[in-house]
């Protein structure tokens, strides 16, 4: 079980670092949808993350109602939830920043 959880976590990194690096130079998109993540704006993907939130919320009530773990892997849960939310938020935001600065000069 706890190789199969490694092989997910380590597949899901190497997709991620091939999709970073692939739309690094590309044209950003900060209006209006955009399915692919990469193709965002700073902006837009702090935005996406906020509209997001409410999945991720449902997301903790479903395992919450349907594991019986106990209380304390519950609260580590959300607060690692809390925690990765928090700094996606706080990352795209100082991006988005710099990103302002770079632009306007």
């Amino acid at each position: 079980m706890i190789l199969f959880v490694i092989l997910v976590v380590l597949t899901f990194v190497l997709i991620e670092v091939i999709l970073l690096r692939f739309f690094r130079k590309k044209k950003k998109v900060d209006k209006g949808f955009n399915l692919i993540y990469y193709k965002l704006s700073y902006r837009r993907r702090m935005i996406r993350s906020f509209t997001t939130l409410p999945v991720a919320i449902v997301a903790v009530i479903i395992i919450y109602l349907y594991t019986e773990w106990s209380t304390i892997t519950y609260v580590f849960l959300g607060l690692l939830f809390l925690l990765l939310f928090s700094i996606e938020v706080l990352y795209n935001y100082i991006k988005w920043q710099q990103n302002e600065k770079n632009s306007t000069y």
